[in-house]
């Protein structure tokens, strides 16, 4: 017997399981593994009017968001030189703190609140089973950037995300 006569399965995903980006390899790995088995999950429990809704947050002013730029120059520093080398070296040190000293700047733009996301599980929770969605795009950035990512070709895509963000490695010539 069901608890409720309309259950629902919410899973957490992200825009990173719909649109990867670089040095974000294994969270976008995962948020894709996460879309793959709630595709599936929601299409084997349809039949028993249970629904399974993902969640896709962008960038929300959470405390992971704020420890992940540390992180990223600590990880760059703890390098081996060779690998530091192989991304451009001080170049590319240099590109990133400019990048994260922009978005600091700027976060209020781009970057949520997580307010939203709470919103939209609320949302879900007193919604009529049949307005149901089965994913929900939240925060600024997902709304506007990474579903552009999304919908672009694969080549413009890539480019426009390298342009805007500074995680690729910065060619430099030798002189």
């Amino acid at each position: 017997q069901r608890l409720t006569e309309y259950p629902r399965i919410i899973n957490m995903s992200s825009v990173c399981g719909i649109v990867s980006s670089a040095s974000n390899s294994p969270y976008n790995a995962s948020k894709f593994a996460l879309e793959a088995w709630s595709d599936s999950l929601r299409m084997e429990l349809e039949p028993f009017h249970i629904k399974v809704i993902k969640i896709r947050p962008g960038q929300c002013n959470t405390q992971i968001q704020r420890d992940w730029a540390t992180s990223y120059l600590d990880n760059f520093a703890k390098a081996p030189p060779s690998i530091q080398a192989l991304y451009g070296g001080d170049h590319f040190l240099a590109s990133v703190t400019k990048a994260l000293d922009a978005m600091k700047r700027g976060s209020g733009s781009a970057v949520s609140p997580p307010e939203m996301v709470v919103e939209t599980l609320v949302d879900i929770l007193q919604s009529s089973h049949y307005a149901l969605k089965a994913s929900y795009l939240v925060g600024r950035d997902a709304q506007i950037f990474w579903r552009a990512c999304q919908m672009l070709p694969t080549p413009i895509s890539d480019t426009v995300k390298q342009k805007l963000r500074f995680q690729y490695p910065v060619v430099v010539e030798s002189t």
